[in-house]
């Protein structure tokens, strides 16, 4: 189970830290070492989560980053119309039909995910995700390619997550990883 959390917050921080996304992760690509606890030393037991074969990677442009920080920092904040306000107002072109159809439409979705918490055993991430590039779709909002990879990097790792640790919360972990990249890319303009 801690083998789950370890590997979501190295994801999270690799995405919203370092502006990293490994496109190909999945369970082949991640490694998992364990040292046991030493009596003789008392030092602790040590779990490490690596990420391997970065040979499909993005990043996101300035503008984008701080774009995708805002987005997930309203989800995290429970504010689903800001996050499809934010959508339309950085999609690739302006051809939302109905953008306040597009907002409550995200508004809820974000709602029905947080009202679970966003535990793995009683959601589906990749399915949320489907839906809002469906209301994208819908709508025409045109999201930008780095963040649909950022959206498949997610659906995978849900998958690995699951397996490992069905009760693990999501948001939780994601939350202050998120709001600090929120604040450090406010405090940067």
């Amino acid at each position: 189970m801690e083998v789950a959390r370890i590997g979501v917050n190295a994801f999270l921080e690799m995405c919203f830290s370092h502006n990293f996304v490994h496109g190909d992760l999945h369970p082949g690509n991640i490694l998992v070492s364990a040292r046991t606890p030493d009596d003789s030393t008392g030092r602790p037991a040590v779990t490490k989560v690596s990420f391997v074969d970065a040979g499909i990677t993005s990043e996101l442009s300035a503008n984008d980053r701080r774009n995708f920080v805002a987005l997930f920092a309203a989800i995290v904040k429970r504010d689903g119309r800001r996050a499809g306000r934010l959508m339309i107002d950085h999609a690739r072109s302006d051809d939302c039909v109905d953008p306040d159809a597009f907002c409550e439409g995200i508004g809820r979705l974000v709602d029905s995910a947080l009202g679970h918490h966003l535990r793995l055993e009683s959601i589906q991430v990749s399915v949320l995700l489907a839906q809002a590039f469906a209301l994208a779709c819908k709508h025409r909002v045109k999201i930008e390619s780095n963040f649909a990879n950022v959206c498949i990097a997610i659906m995978v790792l849900e998958g690995v997550g699951r397996e490992l640790d069905p009760s693990l919360d999501i948001l939780q972990v994601a939350a202050p990883i998120v709001l600090r990249s929120f604040v450090h890319e406010q405090l940067k303009h």
